[in-house]
């Protein structure tokens, strides 16, 4: 259930869940919105505009992960990105085509007494919106001359093409991606309950069996769904490359972190190297979920 209302600072947007969530327990919720540009876009000069967010700021509890992502307009080229009090953590910048770049920015840690806000400054051409229609005649006319000269110099020749992605299959893929995701946090979820003693064996082992069919099952859409996405062409067969890899990454560093545990427990390593590895493994995991997320997001923007 979500329900809405109208305050003097902004519209509050309260969520209730159909069941309780435990004490340990996580819950992933999305929620798409539109901001006014004239409250956050400032014209500087006649071509130059400041992006102004300000970010969340909680009240009592902590917030450990902030992904941030600014799609510049077509035909914009990036200024500069200021942020007041420089703890961002993985500013870059990438081309999103050879007209549009994008801005990813990561905050962890935020706390209520911080001032999480960013700007970005880029500059974009009044004309461009006149200028896009001219270029994409141009490259059809051109596209079209070549396509004829091509189909003359190889009539025998056929040309493969990469086969379409319909919005069904691309919703599917994430849901199926989200859905692994949550079962494999649910396993997580349950090792642990499991080593302090909070559920017994017989419990644990019906629990784990029921979760494996799942991901059993979710693993099979994924694969149909996979090859589907590869056959569309490079750019989602690179997307899906980075996703199994990150995912890959994810699942070592996890078995990574119970090796050192282990490890820790015989006395093989001091203290200080146990934290010291951990810190790294984490670090890599919040690096690799990161890419997993941004990948995500950016299928989803396609549905959009």
């Amino acid at each position: 259930d979500v329900r809405f209302s109208n305050e003097s600072y902004g519209v509050v947007v309260k969520i209730y869940l159909s069941e309780k969530l435990r004490a340990d327990g996580r819950i992933k919720i999305a929620v798409s919105y539109a901001l006014p540009p004239q409250n956050y876009l400032v014209k500087d000069g006649w071509q130059n505009y400041v992006l102004k967010i300000n970010l969340i700021r909680p009240d009592e509890w902590v917030i450990y992960k902030v992904a941030l992502i600014v799609t510049l307009p077509e035909g914009a080229s990036l200024i500069q990105v200021n942020e007041p009090i420089t703890r961002a953590q993985g500013i870059r910048v990438e081309s999103v085509s050879p007209f549009q770049e994008r801005v990813f920015v990561e905050y962890h840690s935020v706390v209520r007494f911080e001032d999480v806000s960013i700007n970005v400054s880029y500059q974009y051409m009044v004309f461009w919106a006149g200028l896009r229609p001219t270029l994409l005649a141009a490259a059809i006319v051109g596209s079209a001359i070549i396509l004829f000269l091509l189909a003359k110099s190889s009539a025998h020749v056929g040309i493969p093409s990469p086969t379409p992605v319909s919005v069904e299959i691309l919703r599917k893929f994430i849901e199926v991606c989200e859905e692994k995701n949550r079962i494999m946090s649910e396993m997580e979820s349950l090792e642990e309950q499991s080593a302090r003693g909070k559920i017994s064996r017989r419990q644990y082992r019906l629990m784990r069996k029921n979760l494996e069919g799942q991901l059993s099952s979710v693993q099979k859409s994924f694969l149909d769904l996979k090859a589907k996405m590869e056959a569309a062409g490079r750019t989602y067969a690179n997307m899906i490359k980075r996703l199994e890899e990150a995912e890959a990454e994810i699942e070592v560093m996890k078995r990574s972190i119970s090796d050192v545990e282990v490890r820790y427990r015989r006395g093989e390593i001091s203290a200080e190297t146990r934290r010291s590895l951990l810190e790294d493994y984490r670090r890599r995991i919040d690096r690799a979920e990161s890419v997993r997320d941004e990948i995500l997001l950016r299928l989803k923007e396609e549905i959009l």
